[in-house]
Order: C-alpha cells, then sequence, then structure tokens
C-alpha cells in the first residue's frame, strides 16, 4: 500500500463517520480483516517515518485514536456483552502493537 493511501486509510478509521472507532464506540462487531490491513496501513507509515523525530499531530492523534482507545472502547462493550472473538482479539493487539513500535521508534 503506497504511504498516501495509508495516511488515508489511518486518519479515514480513526475520524471518519464509519472509521473504526465508531464502530467500536457503537458496540458494532469489528471485522479483524479491516484491523488487520489498518495495522499493516500503520507499518507502512512507520517504515517512512525512521529516523524522523516528530510526528504532525494529527498524525499523532489518530494513531493514539487507534492504538489505544478502539481496544478500550471495543472491551468496554464486549464485557457488557459478550467475550471478544480471538480473531479480532489477535488483530487487535497486533493493532497496539503496530502503533507502539510506530511510538518507540520516533521516541529513541
Amino acid at each position: 500500500m503506497p504511504n498516501a493511501d495509508a495516511l488515508a486509510l489511518i486518519h479515514a478509521e480513526a475520524t471518519g463517520e464509519s472509521g473504526l472507532i465508531v464502530d467500536s464506540r457503537m458496540g458494532r462487531d469489528l471485522d479483524p480483516i479491516r484491523v488487520a490491513r489498518l495495522a499493516a496501513a500503520i507499518r507502512t507509515v512507520a517504515e517512512t517515518l525512521r529516523g524522523v523525530d516528530l510526528l504532525n499531530r494529527e498524525l499523532a492523534a489518530s494513531l493514539h485514536v487507534l492504538g489505544f482507545l478502539v481496544s478500550r472502547e471495543a472491551e468496554s462493550w464486549a464485557s457488557r456483552t459478550q467475550e471478544f472473538p480471538k480473531a479480532v482479539f489477535d488483530a487487535l493487539i497486533d493493532l497496539e502493537e503496530a502503533v507502539c513500535d510506530l511510538f518507540f521508534d520516533i521516541s529513541r
């Protein structure tokens, strides 16, 4: 996936009306393939940012939403209704790791 497409996907999933954050807040089922595609997009962007000291504020906010808030919202709904399917749980962990890896690389 080209970097521009990866950035567009990240921002759409974090802020768009049909984004992953909205689905997780509304308690909708999360598609593990969609989450995996997003994690891959974050890794694509991370590769282009290797060695960069700063992140654009909009990108940092989107990554925070996707790497931390999506899982928390989804876990909250799941705790009230049912357990996560393993594939969704694994995809969300991978998403968090992609974001953490990007932030770790920027911070060192």
